[in-house]
């Protein structure tokens, strides 16, 4: 489950980017928020804590700051590796 748990915190902070560069802060800010919760499930207590402060980021100005984002985007990459998708062989 834990594999599932990775991609799926991936996923949320893809779409989160997606929605802040359509505008759409709101979900933005949700998204990231989902992100948060799972990465602390996962362990990933620093990731997360700066993924906290860009939620508080957009909450406050509407935007994301240069460095939380490709922390966030480059960050939650390195969690999700090649070899954690791969499936058991048979």
């Amino acid at each position: 489950m834990n594999i599932v748990e990775k991609v799926s915190a991936f996923k949320l902070q893809t779409r989160a980017l997606q929605d802040l560069q359509a505008g759409d802060v709101a979900g933005a800010t949700q998204k990231l928020k989902s992100a948060v919760t799972r990465l602390l499930n996962q362990g990933e207590v620093e990731l997360a804590g700066t993924m906290q402060k860009e939620v508080e980021n957009l909450e406050q100005s509407g935007q994301l700051s240069s460095e939380g984002q490709k922390t966030i985007k480059f960050g939650t990459r390195k969690t999700v590796r090649l070899s954690d998708l791969d499936l058991p062989k048979e």
